[in-house]
């Protein structure tokens, strides 16, 4: 299967506390083998194309989707969790300043850092 085309709107997004969104959709009735289809997608990663109804142009074909291993963790996720267990390991830290305040700011100075050796 190289895509599957379902009619859908979305009924929900939630920020969850990686950082991450959720998205919830509400596909209308298809038949069995679209279940199914989707179904066998579960946990897979996956492109998602949003067109709009009645949209005229044809969209953009999806760059090639990064590898990853099921339970395997994207490189972003592996260095929040490390900035997560400094922040953990240090009471003062944690003591002076709420984890995500503590995130957003550690990223943004390694950001600066970052562009300031370009």
């Amino acid at each position: 299967m190289a895509y599957l085309k379902v009619s859908a709107s979305i009924s929900r997004l939630q920020t969850m506390a990686d950082g991450t969104l959720r998205l919830i959709v509400d596909c209308q009735e298809a038949d069995s083998e679209t279940d199914a289809a989707l179904l066998s997608l579960r946990r897979e990663l996956l492109w998602l194309l949003f067109v709009r109804q009645g949209a005229t142009e044809e969209p953009e074909q999806p760059p090639a989707a990064p590898k990853k291993e099921k339970g395997q963790k994207t490189p972003s996720q592996e260095m929040r969790e490390a900035i997560w267990r400094q922040w953990k390991k240090r009471p003062h830290l944690a003591q002076a300043q709420e984890w995500e305040d503590y995130y957003r700011d550690y990223m943004s100075e390694l950001i600066r850092q970052v562009n300031e050796a370009l």
